[in-house]
């Protein structure tokens, strides 16, 4: 929430972020922050590195990704 309000505020820039990581991305989504998680990786640059961290995957996890 704090990232992408400081983003939305012009706070910050994540245009060169290279790295993205997520850990525990499956938890977010399931706790319904998917919307908040893929309004990051879109502020982020489109030949990024994405890294994402759980016990388990989901399809869906999977995806944001690629």
């Amino acid at each position: 929430g704090r990232l992408i309000d400081l983003v939305k505020k012009k706070g910050t820039n994540l245009n060169r972020v290279t790295y993205l990581v997520f850990d525990e991305a499956d938890r977010m989504f399931d706790m319904g922050f998917e919307p908040q998680v893929r309004s990051i990786a879109d502020h982020v640059r489109p030949d990024r590195q994405c890294l994402l961290f759980s016990a388990t995957f989901k399809k869906k996890v999977e995806r944001l990704g690629l």
